[in-house]
């Protein structure tokens, strides 16, 4: 209302009404603790860029100052912030993406619309699957050119010295014993990194493991994930065995460790899915001739802690569940994890009901590969599973043992030509 008398005038400000128009509302720019601006358009951190500034405007004019902001950010927030004149939001936050949303209200208590932004802080390198599989690597090679190196001194040795023929065999010998003491420490690290027997025992209380390297460092690794809601859990066969086998488990734990952390609402299938995707980045893998082919063949579930639903989704591996009087198979895409012409965009994703007294069979194909009985010849896949048909109503520990006893009787006096594993778990 305005009033006035020999041209003075008055505004009286409590009878201007409320706006009618929304807020407009802005993230003007963004800018590390340096002063440096990002675009907005593309926002992709370093891992040492983790302390940021958000600029955000919502422009009001009748009143200095009277606008408010909120914020929240996804995954690090339950709620939206307290309601402050602020208009510049600062996060230091760890390697993760992000989506931060903002929202204005005005001094009429009009709130606007929120804007979000999605940014993502990189992952530091000494952190990354990369920089760990580098590691092992360069590990390897250093150990691999250690020997070779002392192996040939060796040799030189022998021929100059025709005379100490018996001292040079001996010293040869001992390092030989090198080796294996080293191959065997190298085991022991592997076993470490498979799921401790008490993690295992906590989600399955009956359950067996029958776990038969055919080497010292095994190609094949079994694994335990678990959020509020699920356990994962799965049997994998690496490309090879022995140490390149082993080489490539590693790589496979981390990664699904890798996973299993930063990824939410998970499904069997997307977990081979991202699997393949980490693998082939990780091997440089492009489909280029004469690249190698390295991969891992999984059968890969997860069980919902209900205890009534379970998701598998396979990659060569099929699924055993004894159910309802009888062995069922679940089988798997005919495409490994790693590079593969043909492949499809994505692997099967198969949900089963499970209840009280079903058994999950995760196996390799180790076992039903082996040669022997009376004609030499496989195994073979169907008499694994009319063998776990005829043992299943015992307990789980008896069934390790008998199976073991199945595999050495099979055998015979012939050598075990890949590495075995089967778990078993009842629900």
């Amino acid at each position: 209302m305005i009033t006035g008398e020999n041209q003075l005038f008055r505004i009286t400000r409590n009878m201007i009404g409320p706006s009618k128009t929304g807020l407009s509302l802005f993230i003007r720019s963004i800018q590390n603790e340096k002063g440096n601006y990002f675009n907005i358009s593309h926002v992709v951190f370093e891992s040492e860029d983790n302390n940021i500034y958000f600029d955000i405007v919502a422009p009001g004019y009748h009143k200095k100052n009277s606008v408010q902001y909120q914020y929240s950010v996804d995954g690090m927030m339950n709620e939206w912030s307290k309601w402050s004149t602020h208009s510049t939001i600062n996060l230091l936050l760890p390697h993760g993406t992000y989506t931060l949303r903002v929202r204005a209200k005005d001094i009429w208590g009009n709130v606007s619309d929120s804007k979000q932004l999605t940014f993502t802080i990189k992952t530091p390198f000494i952190q990354t699957t990369f920089f760990l599989v580098l590691l092992i690597l360069l590990a390897l090679i250093v150990l691999v050119f250690i020997i070779r190196f002392r192996e040939r001194h060796l040799q030189r040795e022998k021929h100059i010295l025709e005379e100490k023929v018996t001292e040079r065999t001996a010293e040869i010998e001992a390092q030989k014993q090198e080796i294996t003491s080293s191959i065997e420490y190298a085991g022991r690290i592997q076993v470490a990194m498979l799921p401790m027997k008490e993690l295992l025992r906590n989600a399955f209380s009956d359950h067996f493991i029958f776990f038969k390297p055919r080497d010292i460092v095994s190609g094949d690794f079994y694994w335990l994930g678990e959020d509020s809601n699920h356990f994962f859990f799965t049997v994998a066969d690496c490309t090879g065995h022995g140490v390149p086998g082993a080489f490539m488990s590693t790589l496979g734990i981390s990664t699904l460790n890798e996973i299993i952390t930063n990824k939410s609402d998970l499904h069997a299938n997307t977990v081979l899915n991202l699997l393949r995707a980490k693998i082939k980045t990780s091997l440089h893998q492009t489909g280029k001739e004469g690249e190698a082919a390295d991969g891992m063949d999984i059968a890969f579930c997860i069980l919902h802690k209900n205890r009534k639903s379970l998701e598998y989704s396979g990659a060569y591996n099929p699924l055993f569940i004894y159910q309802g009087g009888e062995i069922k198979e679940y089988k798997a895409d005919r495409m490994p994890i790693g590079i593969y012409v043909g492949e499809k965009e994505t692997f099967t994703n198969f949900e089963i009901n499970v209840r009280k007294g079903d058994i999950i069979y995760l196996f390799s194909d180790g076992f039903a590969d082996q040669f022997g009985g009376p004609e030499g010849s496989k195994y073979k896949k169907a008499s694994l599973k009319k063998f776990l048909f005829t043992i299943s109503h015992l307990p789980m520990d008896e069934q390790r043992t008998l199976l073991e006893t199945e595999f050495e009787r099979w055998r015979g006096k012939g050598e075990q030509i890949d590495d075995i594993t089967i778990l078993g778990i009842k629900i």
